[in-house]
């Protein structure tokens, strides 16, 4: 994996030892391309997507009528909503599930969907590109499990 990342805004990002802007390219263990590109900062409005772009079809998800980008098409009418203005607004429902399930695994009456070999797989993956980022160099995610 490789990941760099840049402050193009606020000072206090780069005072407190952190970025603004990131990408990163990541091979998966069957050779599949993975690009990752995150911003803190959208002049549009909130933005929150994933594309997932393949041989066989491209999915997104967080496309919608609300989505704050604007088409090079001359002519192009979507999106035609106004532009989500916040992350609250716009996941104020997934919050509320996300809790009402923590709450059901909390109680016992319901398994987590997420297990603890999931959640060192995905640390693992950001202390590499962490460690990526501030290196300045490619990284395995061998080299955090060690």
């Amino acid at each position: 994996m490789t990941a760099l990342g840049a402050n193009r805004g606020a000072d206090f990002f780069r005072t407190g030892g952190d970025v603004d802007n990131t990408a990163a390219l990541l091979r998966l263990d069957d050779g599949t391309l993975v690009t990752v590109q995150g911003s803190r900062y959208n002049g549009a409005g909130h933005d929150v997507r994933m594309e997932l772009a393949g041989t066989k079809a491209t999915w997104v998800v967080g496309l919608d009528d609300r989505t704050p980008m604007t088409s090079a098409e001359e002519g192009a009418t979507f999106p035609a909503g106004k532009p989500w203005p916040d992350f609250w607004t716009r996941f104020a429902p997934a919050y509320r599930a996300e809790m009402n399930a923590f709450m059901e695994v909390a109680k016992g009456a319901a398994p987590s969907p997420c297990t603890v070999e999931d959640a060192l797989a995905a640390l693992y993956v950001a202390e590499a590109a962490e460690m990526s980022l501030r290196q300045g160099r490619p990284v395995e995610v061998a080299e955090v499990t060690k």
